[in-house]
């Protein structure tokens, strides 16, 4: 059984504390410390820079270069979009009735042309002002609505030509700061390499010995041909490298703990694997409760140091520390594989990680390992290269020491990918339920959606006229106060006006057949239980006698949708004149009879709002689940544990947010099985999509650009200074005022996802709804500003990422163009809402015969594919014949002449994204063994008869010094270094970084004004790889192998 150490003895050393300082000393450092941990040691916002943000690592610049770019091609989007959300501003499809709180419908392409529900006093024929036969517009653009169709679709096309320009520029800026990165800011992992295949007994001194003689500088070169990726004796190169002149051997071993076995070698340092995933799993599980034991251990120090002071504190802590490491002793026990495997898991290889004392080192020694990496070459490794010259090792760049996930790196390939595997099927499950939320939430929504029959308050009005035609207008409808109705009814009639009798012959119930027992509501109180009310038509097919319309049907209406007529002016009015709250507030409190069509109001826009957070609560749900799969999967880095992640959450949040309201509220007729999934009531992008769907989607995004903000900005500026205020009082060490002022991590996983989803939600819908790219354009740049503010102030971070991140952004933005181009050609195909011309290529090709010569056509083109296919859907089966109902909606909205520019853009941004992911990739392999070839040829035949350049004594210095060695950089006298991080250039150009402060760090204390050395001086989180020195696993490891040790003192 392990036994309880006595605390202050056993205490680990990075928790005991040699004296008792001022609390004022202790919030000093722990402010310090906390302060080193964050991005620019407290550097001002307006003078950190995207290369200052680099210094974090490359994954997370790439990061901040997609906001802030994405966030400024949003605005120039926006500022494109300009006259076609003024030309649907001042347009007349949205009746205020149906417009959102925010008015914001005004702004989509629905509010183009006239509601067929516009009141016919508002017409011109009646002294309005509206053009209700749609023939002109009255907006400061142009007066044809034609022509008003072609400026919103070349503005689209404006906006989608500006973000293909985006993709290939940010594509370019990303690599630029990659390779910058490669050269510019100096890590560990540009020193390292990991080693795979080595055998179980590999020792420290072996992989040393194995490395350092290879790679010895001091030797010449020596080149593997490696032809057909594993032939050929080694010999000089063809092209000599030049030695840089800085190069040397490691002559200070502090970042060992002083071991002198690397004392004058070309290798700074072996790392070893080892198989103990298992544990340390385990031991990370228990990271709390570890932690608290180390604390109480440090707190136990303290009081005794006072104890007359500190006598019952003492007391309960020692108690507190009992319990717990009984609690640890209890949890260990059942640990029986670690007490059976543990010491020789401890004393096993899995990996190893060679860090070398100059990158050129590193460059020769991936050079010849070229080809590790693949099995079959492997198999013929040459025996100079294999470790021991019989095991065939895998050498690969290494990655950043903090990016690497310890207990992970033993899993199996086929391990890893049956796990991801199977939390891809979960994931699959996981989206399909949160579908079935979202769906039940929108249906909850839609049901006070209903829509009525198009200019039914004039149709109610003929209603009550009847077939005479001496009623004149029909005037306002009031409420007859003085009327006695039954509950939940009132008397709302015309004022001075009482409703015609049929004249005799014309019945006052519908006796159409089939029968459908329609009734002429016309009492003075309306019935609420009756939904049978039939207009004017119902009740006679004498045209003469009901309508002078020909194209008049009969149509149906609940009896309470008088009040519907009745109130709805009344609320807009009281809007206009109290505001969306009180509004509502005072028309219910004055008008008892709107109070059923206040309430349908308010809770039309409450589920509007709730349906939104449905969405946003789902997200966040997901999260959790989804990190948790990511640890199922054990990734062997974070930065793939990341984009996992990413590309789940992402996933999830863009089908939650913008793919399930297309699919509740879609409807494609009677298709088989398709039909019972898609029964929602929209066949196309129609006006009252806009105005439901459209709406609560604006209103999502709007949510979604202020929502993730508002958690860092309270953590940053009330809860951890609140918290910081409360526990300050009650800490006794250093380390517990270190803890308390540390700065939390910052979690890149959770902020792409919110970045992607904002980039596609608003690019996918913007064609329809323009005002979602300011909306996305104020998102990403609060997003900038946020994250940016978050890791200055706020939040530390602990691992330096990748390019992977990075990567799969730039591989997903071609997509969201695609998308953005396929639903704007088929929002602008809707001829109800934009009109437009068809496109004949018989007009075009006269048009262009003056330029092409003369050009003799039978017939049109286009009219023979529209004939061809109409022919075809005549003769099909009821199945069929939906299927080429679809086709035919989709080969006229593409021959329109505001939708084939869009639609010209998505097949020409097709063929790129083919070839570039498709052809590209296969061709140039071919390429390469063809025309690569002969090119080798020439350029060899040409250089024949060149010098060799000799191998210079020492040439120019590497950009990166020798590991161990003092940090110095030739940059030239006017370059401007940063001062607070303590770096400063000196007389010959070099430029240097010395501690600014005096501070404890790797064990040992480091003066003001000492030269720091290159792995000091790392811009890194971490800046070892070993992992007893890794902050995540540093108390884990070394209570594992302690506890270990323990087990073989005492086996009992």
């Amino acid at each position: 059984m392990a036994k309880v150490a006595p605390a202050e003895n056993d205490a680990p050393a990075i928790y005991k504390s040699v004296d008792t300082p001022s609390r004022k000393d202790m919030v000093r450092k722990a402010k310090a410390l906390g302060l080193s941990e964050r991005l620019g040691n407290g550097k001002a916002f307006s003078r950190t820079t995207m290369q200052d943000i680099g210094e974090l690592g490359i994954g997370i610049q790439l990061y901040f270069m997609l906001i802030k770019y994405s966030a400024i091609v949003l605005v120039i989007m926006s500022i494109c979009a300009i006259p076609g959300a003024v030309l649907n501003y001042y347009g007349h499809g949205v009746l205020a009735a149906n417009a959102d709180p925010l008015k914001l419908t005004y702004l989509s392409v629905a509010n183009q042309g006239v509601n067929p529900a516009v009141a016919a006093t508002e017409c011109m024929a009646n002294g309005g002002t509206i053009d209700c036969t749609g023939e002109t517009i009255s907006t400061p653009l142009t007066e044809d609505p034609k022509v008003a169709s072609y400026i919103i679709s070349g503005c689209d096309c404006a906006a989608s030509i500006v973000f293909w320009c985006f993709i290939g520029i940010f594509g370019y800026l990303s690599r630029r700061a990659v390779r910058q990165d490669a050269v510019e800011n100096s890590t560990p992992a540009k020193y390292a390499v990991r080693v795979k295949g080595l055998p179980r007994d590999a020792t420290e001194e072996e992989i040393l010995a194995h490395f350092n003689e290879r790679y010895d500088l001091s030797k010449p070169e020596r080149h593997y041909p490696l032809w057909l990726g594993c032939f050929g004796r080694p010999r000089p190169p063809r092209r000599l490298t030049k030695v840089p002149g800085n190069v040397a051997t490691v002559a200070n071993v502090d970042h060992v703990d002083g071991s002198a076995l690397y004392m004058g070698k070309w290798v700074a340092q072996v790392s070893i694997a080892r198989p103990t995933g298992g544990f340390l799993r385990h031991f990370l599980s228990l990271e709390s409760l570890t932690k608290q034991i180390a604390g109480l251990n440090d707190v136990i120090a303290a009081y005794r140091q006072n104890p007359t002071k500190y006598a019952k504190k003492l007391t309960a802590a020692e108690l507190s520390l009992a319990r717990l490491q009984a609690k640890m002793d209890k949890t260990t026990q059942k640990m029986k594989s670690l007490k059976k495997h543990g010491l020789k898991r401890l004393q096993e290889c899995e990996c190893a990680y060679v860090v070398f004392e100059n990158t050129e080192s590193r460059r020769r020694c991936l050079q010849d390992y070229r080809t590790s990496t693949s099995g079959w070459k492997r198999r013929w490794q040459p025996a100079t290269l294999r470790f021991r010259q019989t095991y065939a090792i895998v050498v690969e760049a290494a990655p950043e020491p903090s990016n690497i996930i310890w207990e992970n790196l033993e899993t199996t390939p086929t391990s890893r990918f049956l796990r991801r595997s199977l939390t891809n099927v979960l994931t699959f499950l996981l989206l399909l339920l949160s579908c079935a939320v979202i769906s039940l939430a929108n249906s909850s929504q839609r049901k006070f959606n209903t829509a009525v029959i198009a200019n039914v308050c004039d149709k109610i009005a003929a209603v009550y006229q009847g077939p005479a035609t001496s009623w004149g207008e029909p005037g306002t409808l009031v409420w007859n106060e003085s009327a006695t109705c039954a509950v939940d009814s009132f008397a709302i009639e015309f004022a001075d006006k009482k409703p015609t009798p049929f004249p005799p012959g014309i019945l006052p119930y519908n006796d159409l057949h089939p029968p459908t027992n329609y009734t002429r509501c016309v009492e003075p109180c309306f019935n609420t239980t009756i939904n049978s009310c039939g207009t004017l038509p119902c009740f006679t097919t004498d045209q003469q006698l009901t309508s002078t319309n020909a194209s008049a049907k009969c149509e149906s209406y609940a009896a309470s949708t008088i009040l519907t007529c009745y109130c709805t002016p009344l609320l807009a009015a009281s809007i206009r004149t109290d505001g969306v709250i009180n509004g509502p507030k005072k028309l219910w409190t004055d008008l008892p009879p709107c109070q059923s069509y206040i309430t349908a109001y308010l809770t039309k826009t409450s589920l509007l709002i709730a349906a939104a957070l449905t969405v946003i609560a789902v997200n966040v749900g997901l999260q959790g689940i989804f990190y948790a799969f990511a640890a199922f999967e054990r990734h062997s880095s974070e930065s793939h544990k990341a984009a996992a992640v990413v590309l789940k959450l992402f996933c999830a949040q863009w089908i939650n947010t913008a793919v399930i309201v297309l699919i509740v509220n879609a409807s494609l007729g009677y298709v088989p099985l398709v039909s019972s999934l898609l029964s929602g009531q929209f066949q196309d992008f129609e006006r009252n999509w806009y105005t439901s769907v459209g709406a609560g989607l604006t209103m999502t995004m709007l949510i979604n650009a202020v929502g993730p903000q508002v958690g860092p900005l309270v953590a940053m500026y009330f809860t951890y200074p609140l918290l910081r205020c409360l526990r300050s009082r009650s800490a006794v060490t250093q380390a517990q005022m270190n803890e308390l002022y540390a700065s939390p991590a910052f979690n890149i996983a959770l902020r792409y996802p919110v970045v992607l989803n904002t980039i596609f939600v608003t690019l996918m819908y913007s064609g329809g709804l323009p005002v979602l790219l300011p909306v996305g354009a104020i998102a990403l740049g609060l997003n900038f500003v946020l994250d940016k503010l978050t890791i200055l102030k706020l939040c530390s971070v602990r691992t330096a990422f990748d390019e992977a991140l990075g990567s799969l952004a730039l591989r997903l933005l071609p997509w969201v163009l695609w998308l953005h181009l396929g639903f704007s050609a088929w929002m602008f195909g809707n001829s109800t809402i934009l009109p437009s011309d068809l496109l004949s290529i018989r007009v075009v090709l006269d048009a262009l015969a003056p330029s092409i010569g003369s050009v003799e056509i039978q017939e049109d083109p286009t009219a023979i594919v529209q004939a061809a296919i109409q022919a075809n859907m005549a003769e099909a089966s009821s199945v069929v014949r939906t299927i080429y109902q679809y086709l035919l909606k989709a080969f006229l909205k593409v021959i329109r002449l505001d939708t084939f520019p869009v639609f010209f853009l998505l097949v020409l941004l097709t063929l790129w994204m083919l070839f570039a992911n498709v052809l590209f990739p296969v061709l140039m392999p071919l390429l390469r063994l063809t025309l690569g070839v002969l090119a080798k040829i020439v350029y060899r035949l040409l250089k024949r008869a060149t010098v060799r350049p000799a191998l210079g004594p020492l040439d120019d210095d590497s950009p990166f010094s020798p590991f161990s060695a003092l940090f110095e950089r030739h940059v030239g006298p006017v370059y401007r270094s940063d001062s607070k991080k303590g770096f400063s250039v000196d007389d010959q150009g070099r430029l240097v970084r010395c501690w600014p402060n005096d501070v404890e760090f790797d064990g040992g204390i480091r003066t003001k004004g000492s030269r720091m050395r290159t792995w000091e001086a790392f811009a890194a989180p971490v800046k070892t790889y070993a992992i007893e020195k890794n902050p995540k696993y540093k108390v884990s490891w070394t209570v594992a192998g302690g506890m270990i040790v323990v087990w073989f003192r005492w086996p009992c």
